[in-house]
């Protein structure tokens, strides 16, 4: 739950506790990608398909609006009430979408089981890697320069 990745962001008070923030960025990162995953699947079930269109549209348009919105009123109480100032209220919101979530009904089709081995696509991915020397270059550094700059950072 979102709402409990952000808390660990209180216990920050100095430099030395800064890698809980990455934690918690990294935390919310995972959920906001599945959340956003989820919403746009729901989003089919919930809405009429000749619907849809004008729906997504409109979600857009208020997360944008959100997206110029938040930066700035979070940096206004970073910087005039603190860091506890933004963790709080950001937790508040996720909980209470969280306690909204069940309150939504959905017809759905079971899952169907995955057809084959579960480890088949991670092979294929392997594979890939293995033959594509460019993707092979881009997922190095991209997880060299992960671990560097969180070593740099927590021995900063």
């Amino acid at each position: 739950m979102l709402c409990g990745r952000v808390l660990p962001a209180l216990l920050v008070h100095d430099g030395s506790r800064v890698w809980l923030v990455y934690l918690v960025l990294f935390g919310v990162g995972l959920g906001v990608g599945t959340h956003n995953a989820a919403g746009s699947a729901l989003l089919t079930r919930l809405v009429h398909p000749d619907a849809l269109l004008s729906s997504q549209r409109a979600a857009a348009h208020h997360a944008g609006r959100g997206m110029l919105v938040a930066p700035a009123a979070g940096s206004f109480l970073y910087l005039t009430l603190g860091a506890r100032a933004v963790a709080v209220p950001e937790s508040a919101t996720f909980l209470v979408c969280a306690l909204c979530v069940p309150t939504v009904r959905v017809d759905e089709p079971a899952p169907e089981p995955p057809a084959g081995r579960r480890t088949e696509p991670l092979v294929a991915g392997i594979r890939r890697l293995a033959v594509a020397p460019r993707l092979r270059a881009v997922c190095g550094t991209v997880a060299g320069g992960a671990r560097r700059g969180c070593s740099a950072e927590a021995t900063a």
